[in-house]
């Protein structure tokens, strides 16, 4: 069966663009399914999170169910972005992100490791992931830490992470983009993917130029990274998972100078392309 192809809708989210109109961006676009954007990292909640679990009762939850679906989509994967190693209480919210995945019938959940700078903190993420790790086998969902900044940047830093929690349920987002952005690492010269690949649950398909600390994320395709190398390891090792399509562009973004008719041209040549690289 083939891989299923996704839109992030964090892409539209990071414009303050509310959910209606991501959904019906994409759906123009001719996805099929999403990736939803519920992260919980202040001061952004509300830039970044399109849901926010945390505040829905069981009837919201229904009502995001049926929007979604009735823009012709499916959700298969959440933005549950948390700060795991940074705040006690954020495993309880990652938690209630695995509630609404096995609520919308979405098997993944991705996020952050946050912000693993101490020693002290680190413990903290490890205990967390073992509560979580036993909370995603009770509701068959699977949470899928993203390449970021700390601890698990590359593929190289996931190996003993994965090692060390242990769990069929705690596998790693895979996204080449933010590699290169915060580690300065080539995914494709550096085989980084290869690294960690049997861990992979899910893959941003976000593009990138430039080197380490160049905000510059163009639409899939127009950018440096060889997607078609990485998605060939991927088959190779018979990935499964979704292909997620990311868009951020560059630092405009930040200034909130993005139209959702310029997201909407970009998802639909990040699709196009894609579907020609797999």
């Amino acid at each position: 069966m083939a891989n299923k192809i996704a839109m992030a809708t964090v892409s539209y989210a990071m414009a303050g663009i509310e959910l209606d109109r991501s959904l019906r961006g994409i759906q123009d676009a001719g996805y099929e399914y999403i990736e939803l954007s519920c992260i919980n990292l202040e001061p952004r909640i509300a830039l970044l999170a399109h849901a926010q679990p945390e505040r829905m009762s069981s009837s919201d939850i229904e009502a995001l169910r049926k929007k979604i679906s009735n823009y012709g989509l499916e959700c298969i994967c959440i933005t549950g972005h948390v700060d795991l190693a940074g705040t006690p209480e954020a495993k309880d919210l990652l938690k209630k992100r695995i509630d609404l995945a096995e609520s919308l019938g979405a098997r993944y959940v991705n996020t952050g490791v946050g912000e693993a700078t101490s020693e002290n903190n680190i413990k903290r993420f490890y205990k967390a992931m073992n509560e979580i790790a036993d909370y995603c086998k009770r509701k068959d969902v699977i949470v899928a830490l993203e390449t970021l900044e700390h601890l698990i940047g590359t593929g190289k830093m996931c190996v003993p992470v994965m090692k060390r929690i242990d769990s069929p349920f705690i596998r790693i987002c895979y996204d080449p983009a933010d590699v290169r952005f915060y580690h300065g690492v080539d995914p494709v010269k550096t085989r980084d993917l290869e690294e960690i690949v049997s861990c992979v649950a899910t893959f941003h398909v976000k593009d990138h130029k430039g080197g380490k600390g160049d905000y510059n994320f163009p639409p899939i395709g127009e950018g440096e990274i060889d997607f078609k190398y990485l998605f060939n390891v991927l088959g190779k090792s018979n990935y499964e998972g979704p292909y997620i399509a990311e868009i951020e562009f560059t630092g405009i973004c930040e200034k909130g100078e993005r139209s959702p008719e310029l997201i909407d041209e970009a998802a639909v040549a990040s699709l196009k392309n894609i579907r020609k690289l797999l």
